[in-house]
């Protein structure tokens, strides 16, 4: 359940970077997308627990699915999500402790290097657009983390080991 949750949101924030095209802000350029982005992030945790190492599979599901929107954001997002898993596997599998504080130092080194990269990549890189992406994860993160239930019907206390 959870990595098919992973994997649509993956599709369903490309689509958002397709579909809704940067914009400025304050002499910015953000996008809708990175708004929304941090979801994902916490989803590929929650899916690398149910799959184990096999979520890069899902990864490159949803590459291929975005490849069929655009190849450039495709090649972007993948890169990304893939630069950011491996470091995930490095902090979230290695580092023992609770499932939630694991999560916590996963994304805090992985979102600044998967927004970053992504950025760069996809052509409208800036450092207030990383701030703002990794953000965007940050919060995902807290409220988790905050809330005692996961949107899926899954209680925190349920997936913490």
């Amino acid at each position: 359940m959870w990595t098919l949750a992973y994997v649509g949101s993956v599709v369903l924030v490309n689509a958002m970077f397709i579909l809704l095209p940067p914009f400025m802000a304050g002499g910015v350029v953000l996008t809708w997308g990175s708004f929304v982005v941090g979801a994902t992030f916490i989803l590929r945790d929650f899916a690398q627990r149910e799959v184990g190492h096999r979520v890069l599979w899902a990864t490159l599901i949803g590459t291929a699915i975005t490849a069929a929107m655009s190849a450039e954001l495709a090649l972007a997002s993948g890169a990304a999500f893939l630069a950011s898993e491996l470091l995930d596997w490095a902090v979230f599998t290695r580092l023992p402790g609770s499932f939630r504080c694991r999560v916590v130092a996963s994304s805090l080194i992985g979102a600044p290097v998967d927004s970053a990269l992504f950025m760069l990549l996809a052509g409208f890189f800036s450092w207030p657009g990383v701030a703002v992406m990794t953000a965007s994860k940050l919060v995902a993160l807290v409220i988790v983390a905050r809330r005692r239930t996961i949107s899926l019907g899954q209680s925190v206390s349920e997936v913490t080991p």
